[in-house]
């Protein structure tokens, strides 16, 4: 599998994604959620997970190790920050970010 079809497997995805969202919960609802999701992702703890999200999105982790190695690194750089919070916030952010990046959430 070359770079284009991961690319073309993931744009398909958000879209299908975008579409079943809409049909549950409405296109009103899920432009909200990703106005909530760009303001979050744009907090001192959002702009950390972008970044180590970013940077591990291309490794050759498993989805599983790259969500340890990717909790593990946001939760380190925080506590360099003098944030602290709690695992479940970290993952939504983690998730959010994901989606993001995939073009799941809109603007």
């Amino acid at each position: 599998m070359n770079w284009n079809d991961v690319k073309h497997f993931f744009k398909r995805f958000a879209n299908g994604f975008k579409k079943v969202m809409v049909r549950i919960f409405g296109k009103d609802a899920l432009k909200a959620l990703g106005v909530a999701a760009k303001k979050l992702l744009k907090s001192e703890l959002g702009k950390i997970t972008v970044a180590v999200v970013a940077e591990l999105e291309l490794s050759n982790l498993s989805d599983l190790d790259r969500g340890k190695e990717a909790l593990h690194r946001i939760k380190e750089q925080a506590k360099e920050s003098g944030l602290e919070y709690k695992t479940g916030i970290i993952n939504l952010l983690i998730d959010l970010a994901i989606l993001t990046m995939k073009g799941a959430v809109e603007d």
